[in-house]
This record gives C-alpha cells, structure tokens and sequence, in this order.
C-alpha cells in the first residue's frame, strides 16, 4: 500500500507498484479480446480465429520481449515503448518520436469507447432489450449515432475517469478487483460448455484457409491479422509501468512472463469453447458482443446468464481503467520529451496525469457518438499502433547498433538481431494491406482511415507547434546528442548489477 513517504522518481511519478500490480494492470489483455471474439468467429470460423490469433500471439510475445530490454535500459522513462523508440530514432529523425507516441496513445485510448459500447451492447441485450430507442444523424463525412448503448459507455468513460485521477495504488486495487471479477466469466466461458456439455467439435470450422488451398483469401486473412495485433500487440502495456514499479529491473519481467501466460491461454481457450457451443457458421447476432454472449450464456448456464453479463461488463471496465491509465501516461511522456504540448506536463497532487487523462476522456466521448460500432473503433486506431511497433522494432536495431556499451540489465542475446529484422518487415506488409482494405471485414471503412491518418499528421503539427511556439527554438529534425545513462535510472545501480542478465535467466514470479 502507498503512502505519503513513497519514492518518487526522477519522472515525477510515485514508484508505488508491485509486478503483481502491473499483473493486474496488464489484464486488461484477456479482457480486451471479449469484444471481437463473436466478430472474428462470424468471419473466419473457430479454426480460422485459433489459427490467425496463435500467429498473432506469437508475434506479440516475441515483440514483448524486444521490449525487456527496451524497458531495461529506459526505467525512468515514462510513456512506454513508444519514447523508446523515440531513444531509438532520434538521432537520424525526431519525427518519429511523435508519430510513435501518438500511434501508441490513440491505439490504447480507444478502448474506453470501444469496451463503453461494448458494456451498454451486452446491458441493452439482457436486461433492456426494449429500450431501442436512438438513431443516426446524418452528417457530411460521419454518422453521428446516439441510443442506449451510447448514453451507457459515456457514464461508464466518466466513471473510469474518475477511478484514475484519484491515484495509482487506487488503479492497481480497483484493477485487482476487476480482474478476479474477470477470471469468473472467463472460466465459466471456457469450462462451462465442457462441463454441460454443450461442446461439439462439429461445430467448428475454417472460413479462411491457408494459402495455395482452393477458396483462399489471403487479403482477408492479412486484414484479419492486422486487425487482431490491437488486441494482441497490447503485452507491451507493462513496459508503460515501468517508472512506477519499485524494483523496475525484477518487477517489469516477472508482470510481462505472466502477462504473457494468462492471456495466451484465454485467447486459446475462449473462442474455441464459445465456437463449440453455438456453433461458427451462422454466430448470434453476427458476432455483436450483445447477442452474442448473451446466447453463449443462455446456452451454459440454461437462461440465468443475467449474472455472468453483468461479470463481463466489469472486466471491460477493468481494461477501460487500463487503457485510461496507459494513455495518460504516454501523454504525459510525450510533453516531458518535448513532443507535444507543454499543457499535459502536468500531474495532479495525487501524482498522476490528469490533463492527459482527460483529453482521452473528451476523445473516445466523441468516438462513442461517431463511431458506433467496436471493430470500427479499432479499426480506426491501429493504423497508428502499428506505426508505433514499427518504430519500436527499428529502434531496438539502431539502439544495438549506436549504444553498444549502454546497460541493458536485460539483454537479449544477438538471434533477436534478426527476429527484430523479420518482424519489421512483416509489420509494414500487414499495415500497408491491412489498413487499406479493413472493408473486406464489413466493418471498417475508408474514412475511419482517415481518422487514423488525421492522428498522426497531429501529433507532427503539435509537435512543431512544441518547438517553435512554446520552446521558441528553431526546429529541431534529428538529435546526435547521446544523454548519460544515470538519467534513465541506472545512477544509483552498481557497476556489477548493470551487467547484461540473459532473458532466460530472469527469475520466475514465485522466486526470490
């Protein structure tokens, strides 16, 4: 538990949390898939899903392991990977610093309007399928959509608010309570079918084959993969935490390598056990979050899902604390670094950024309203997160290659060289095609695109904004200056302990 005497680093931040607490923080990744599952199930049947979310898993736990050593080297860096990557680039441009940042904070803010719409979706279906009442408004560019899911999400966005500027020690207790509630919906989804026995393997199917086999769609399996690295890519989240852990080196590991196991497992075990209960080839709803769980919950538990709904909803309420909680810290990494706004360097008496917080608060109010429906949401967004890996991946090679000597308390040995090479590649390939044709999915559209794009041009015009008008200096494109690394929190580490620790010597979570 905090108190008023707990260190404070050299960001500003209190270093409050255990690696249980960024455990707990970090779960908003079983929870972030809850939304998409039905959708992804609709389009691609359950072996489809298993098979394009294993890849995607793979490649999001080996980019959270480029990221150890990333946080290892920066753990007085406050906004996550996004400003290592900035560390990375900014020799050759500083552009990149606000592209990646921005990418990440958009990327991660959207969930709040997302899992809001969601939670009124899965309310409306169980308990008031009556109140249908709302519409669209029709506008130049956007539909403006009001209703009850809409009126739902914007209560829920405030609350969350409030759940994060009251302090850290109040979002890792309220994540912790959050994320036991989770583990009971979670469990009853994927044992209950078994249990019951409602599970039948005939149920299951393969929309989308792999390439070379008749009926093939590549585009679509390239946009899916696309799409599902939102939800996956997100086990960097625990490197955002990393200024605030007490013991960054020990606690950042211990969160990421059972971060990394629970959410495998439930990316698993959830859309086979739902797939094996409905059955994919004609999904409730068409994969809305509503319908859909709420007929996996009639069908487990006989009619009485009211229960587990209401279950559901906290967990997404856990990622939405999540998500607030990771947007506001980037935010305000960002202002530090000077790569937007002097404004949002600030934190609020209880040591946390609530300016940055609530520019996510006004942002994703505005997305319930335009931007109705959840893949449509993401969609949106994960043109800027993917920018983001992209730059976080190259950083890590030029880092390699320009700061050889710099500590790395977690070093990864020299075969993640060319892994780092490979994923950036492929993150290029699956932007450039993924982000272009998300209309393959039904869900995303040319002009949520554009919204992305919106985003990034932004974080550069505020950028330039930053440097001209409030620093009042000439722009900076590209810094060669090397800073020491007693001002990334290795001053007070003893010459022995900054020696390189392999990643596979990192001890487990139960080890002293």
């Amino acid at each position: 538990m905090a108190v008023e005497g707990d260190e404070v680093g050299a960001h500003g931040l209190r270093k409050t949390l255990s690696w249980r607490d960024g455990l707990a923080v970090a779960m908003v990744m079983p929870a972030g898939a809850v939304a998409s599952y039905g959708y992804w199930e609709n389009s691609l049947g359950t072996w489809g899903v298993l098979t394009l979310l294993g890849i995607s898993t793979v490649i999001a736990v080996l980019q959270a392991v480029i990221v150890a050593e990333l946080a290892g080297m920066f753990p007085e860096k406050p906004g996550g990977v996004a400003l290592f990557a900035h560390e990375g680039w900014k020799r050759y441009t500083n552009v990149a610093g606000p592209l990646a940042a921005f990418g990440n904070w958009f990327g991660w803010s959207v969930v709040l309007a997302l899992n809001g719409i969601v939670i009124g979706d899965l309310l409306q279906a169980q308990f008031f399928p009556g109140q249908t009442w709302g519409g669209v408004v029709h506008l130049p560019v956007f539909n403006l959509t009001w209703g009850f899911p809409q009126l739902v999400a914007t209560i829920v966005i405030i609350g969350v608010w409030l759940l994060n500027v009251l302090g850290a020690r109040v979002l890792a207790v309220s994540s912790w309570v959050l994320g036991t509630l989770l583990m009971v919906p979670l469990a009853i989804f994927i044992l209950g079918p078994f249990v019951t026995g409602h599970f039948s393997a005939a149920h299951l199917h393969y929309h989308v084959t792999p390439s070379g086999v008749p009926g093939t769609n590549l585009t679509l399996f390239i946009v899916w993969l696309y799409l599902m690295g939102w939800t996956t890519y997100g086990l960097e989240i625990v490197a955002t935490f990393t200024p605030e852990f007490r013991s960054p080196q020990r606690d950042f590991p211990r969160a990421l390598r059972w971060c990394t196991i629970i959410t495998a497992s439930t990316f698993v075990l959830v859309p086979l056990a739902t797939g094996g209960t409905l059955g994919d080839g004609k999904v409730a709803g068409q994969g809305a979050p509503g319908i859909f769980y709420k007929a996996v919950a009639d069908k487990i538990l006989g009619g009485g899902g009211g229960f587990i709904i209401l279950l559901l909803c906290a967990a997404l309420i856990l990622a939405m604390n999540s998500a607030t909680a990771d947007g506001g810290r980037v935010l305000y990494g960002m202002a530090r670094d000077g790569l937007t706004l002097k404004w949002l360097h600030h934190l609020n008496k209880r040591r946390v950024p609530s300016r940055a917080m609530t520019v996510d608060l006004v942002v994703n109010i505005l997305l319930v309203f335009f931007i109705a429906n959840p893949v449509g949401i993401y969609a949106t967004a994960n043109l800027g997160y993917f920018v983001m890996m992209f730059f976080v991946l190259t950083g890590f090679l030029l880092l390699r290659k320009d700061r050889p000597s710099w500590p790395r308390p977690i070093r990864l040995g020299r075969v993640w060289i060319p892994i780092a090479i490979v994923l950036s590649a492929l993150t290029v390939v699956l932007t450039l095609v993924g982000a272009w044709r998300t209309d393959l999915t039904g869900y995303g559209t040319k002009a949520q695109l554009a919204i992305g794009v919106g985003v990034l041009l932004l974080s550069v015009v505020l950028w330039l904004y930053r440097q001209r008008f409030e620093d009042r200096r000439p722009i900076q494109w590209r810094d060669r200056s090397v800073s020491d690394p007693s001002e990334h929190g290795h001053a007070a580490v003893a010459p022995s302990r900054l020696a390189p620790v392999p990643v596979d010597a990192i001890p487990a979570a139960g080890e002293a």
